[in-house]
């Protein structure tokens, strides 16, 4: 019989590795992962929040989730890049 369950970890860290890793989908996929994967999180009692990626975490040439101008302020280019504590 197959499974019926996951492992909510084990589908954290899928999720946190699609979004930083992605090259292939659009904005709109990885919101769509990132929202099924809080879904999971708040259902289970395990949201622990999230960060956006910066430029070092996301492949080359990938727009990153946060960056910090040398003005001083913050701009959010690219809100799905994201980490999942």
């Amino acid at each position: 019989m197959p499974r019926k369950t996951i492992d909510i970890e084990t589908l954290r860290k899928a999720v946190n590795t699609a979004l930083a890793t992605d090259t292939h989908n659009k904005r709109e996929h990885r919101l769509g992962a990132a929202q099924t994967l809080e879904y999971a999180l708040h259902a289970t009692d395990n949201y622990r929040g999230f960060r956006y990626l910066t430029r070092d975490e996301v492949p080359a040439g990938a727009v990153p989730g946060i960056e910090r101008n040398p003005h001083g302020t913050t701009e959010f280019p690219d809100d799905s890049r994201r980490f999942y504590y």
